[in-house]
Formats: C-alpha cells, sequence, structure tokens
C-alpha cells in the first residue's frame, strides 16, 4: 500500500503540455499547492515554451529504465487502454499510442 504520509497535499502531477498543463500549474503555484511536471527523456521538447520559462523548477525528470521496467509498463498499458475510447480502437490503435513521445499517453 502507498504510504501517503509524507505527501505534500494538495498536489497537481502533470506532464508540462501547453494549455491545460500550464494554466493549471499556475493555479497551483498562486493558491500554494505542490506542482510536479514528470518529463520523460526528450519530453522537455515538448513541453509549453511558458511552463519551460516560469514552471522548470518543478520538472522532475523520470529516467528510461524506469519508464521501461515491466511492472510500471504494465499499469501505464491498463491506464492506456481505460484512456482510449472504445470507437478509437481501431486497427492498429496501440502502435499509433506506441509511436508517440512519451510513454505516458
Amino acid at each position: 500500500k502507498l504510504d501517503r504520509s509524507r505527501l505534500e497535499l494538495p498536489m497537481l502531477l502533470s506532464g508540462a503540455c501547453d494549455g491545460a498543463d500550464e494554466t493549471f500549474g499556475e493555479m497551483a503555484i498562486e493558491h500554494h499547492h505542490r506542482l510536479v511536471h514528470f518529463l520523460g527523456p526528450g519530453d522537455e521538447y515538448w513541453a509549453s515554451k511558458k511552463v519551460k520559462e516560469t514552471q522548470k523548477e518543478f520538472f522532475e525528470y523520470v529516467k528510461k529504465e524506469l519508464l521501461e521496467d515491466a511492472v510500471l509498463s504494465q499499469a501505464l498499458e491498463k491506464a492506456g487502454e481505460s484512456r482510449v475510447l472504445g470507437s478509437q480502437r481501431k486497427s492498429g490503435w496501440k502502435d499509433r499510442v506506441a509511436e508517440m513521445a512519451s510513454l505516458r499517453n
């Protein structure tokens, strides 16, 4: 079971993308909430310019080895499947998701 006693809450976990990630990040900072933008290898390139300029101290870099861990890979796959609508599950959808820059998508 996850020990949440050490977590500083409330906390926003994000990916630093344009739009909602940068706006919710601003709101978290403004309201003194904890903020973490998780970035895997290559993700900083895709991060919002605004987030890179104003929220970079909240970046947490996740190593490739962790992202490719068997247990984490199974969890990401399960989470990813739940995010894909039935109407989007056309032939080859898993291959398209695998080609995305970030495994968390």
